[in-house]
């Protein structure tokens, strides 16, 4: 066996040593955050739940049916009056091979029986990729009044008249005031989800859920859209 042939087997072992080093300290990682997610439920009186493979919020939307593979993780369960919330992590895979990824989300859920929410999704705009996407039919429902939520984000529903209802200024400037970059919003009926596209840390977790509830409420006191 030459030099050649010694170098080669050494730099695959490297590699296999970092990868197998990278998979323990991220394990470490995930069972240490977890442990934290769990204790900070226990002191606050929430429920925890290690992980499920089915939406711990119900029904069905388009967020939470992306790819393949979905399970959530660090589930967290608690009431806010009558509005019972879920933040969880979201994981997802798509691809296969080279072009295999695994994507990590936060998510939360508000729920209230009282809520009847025109369905909706709204993301971020991006300029370039959704005006081609309306040249080719790609729906963006946009208010002539209110410029700067028409220029930040996409809003579709397949009610668009509804919607329009439901939007009004004061959900609108909900939504402008409590929008970070990333999030993604979809509701139907008696359910809001916000979906961020990273895992967030505790405080980071609490700041999304009250953004959430900020928006759901502006919703659920605008009642003019269920006639």
């Amino acid at each position: 066996m030459d030099s050649s042939d010694l170098y080669a087997i050494y730099f695959i072992v490297g590699i296999i040593v970092i990868v197998v080093i990278s998979s323990i300290i991220e394990s470490k990682k995930a069972k240490a955050r977890a442990e934290a997610i769990k204790k900070y439920c226990f002191s606050n009186g929430l429920t925890y739940r290690e992980g499920s493979d089915i939406i711990p919020c119900g029904g069905s939307f388009k967020i939470t049916e992306r790819g393949y593979g979905q399970r959530y993780r660090n589930i967290v369960i608690g009431k806010n009056g009558e509005t019972k919330f879920t933040i969880c992590d979201f994981i997802y895979e798509t691809g296969s091979g080279k072009s295999h990824h695994i994507y990590h989300n936060t998510i939360v859920s508000l729920m209230n029986p009282h809520a009847n929410i025109a369905p909706f999704f709204c993301r971020d705009e991006n300029v370039i990729f959704d005006t081609l996407g309306k040249l080719f039919g790609g729906q963006d429902i946009n208010f002539d009044e209110d410029k700067e939520f028409s220029k930040k984000f996409v809003l579709q529903s397949h009610i668009e008249q509804a919607a329009r209802r439901m939007f009004n200024s004061k959900v609108r400037k909900a939504f402008v005031s409590n929008h970070v970059s990333g999030y993604e919003y979809e509701g139907s009926n008696d359910t809001f989800i916000i979906c961020c596209n990273r895992f967030l840390e505790i405080p980071e977790r609490n700041q999304f859920l009250m953004k959430a509830i900020k928006i759901f409420q502006a919703m659920c006191n605008n009642q003019e859209f269920l006639s």
